[in-house]
């Protein structure tokens, strides 16, 4: 127990005296700069990293994928739903038992995706499934 009397006159306060001490970490540690960030000029391969959607990610898009476009569904209007039809809000996040307890299962979402993968067909593993048989009659000696 510290005690906080004239023979101890050290009462460790915080280096922050204002409203930032109740919040750590929360500051930026990238430059003010953006010197950080990828430069928008073409650069060698493999100089800068790319990320999806930046300036620096390839161009992938060809005559195959262009003629696709006119047939392809769009989903920005649609709510997220289950396969039951009930809208959801967000299905990448689970249900937690605090902010860093574990997975509970009565998150009915991830339920379903869980049963989903687990009833995954794999083609290629039909393909070069295994097994045997035997042709013709029994008949023991």
């Amino acid at each position: 127990m510290s005690q906080h009397n004239e023979k101890n006159p050290h009462q460790h306060q915080s280096p922050l005296h204002d409203s930032s001490e109740a919040k750590p970490g929360m500051d930026s540690l990238a430059p003010e700069d953006g010197s950080h960030r990828p430069a928008a000029e073409p650069t060698p391969p493999g100089a800068q990293p790319t990320a999806p959607g930046s300036l620096k990610a390839p161009d992938t898009r060809n005559e195959k994928l262009n003629s696709l476009e006119d047939v392809r569904k769009g989903s920005e209007n649609y709510a997220l739903t289950t396969n039951q039809g009930v809208r959801i809000a967000d299905d990448q996040n689970s249900l937690r038992a605090g902010s860093r307890g574990p997975t509970l299962l009565e998150d009915f979402i991830l339920r379903e995706k869980i049963t989903h993968f687990d009833h995954e067909r794999i083609p290629e593993r039909i393909v070069h499934a295994r097994g045997s048989a035997a042709h013709g009659y029994f008949q023991p000696i």
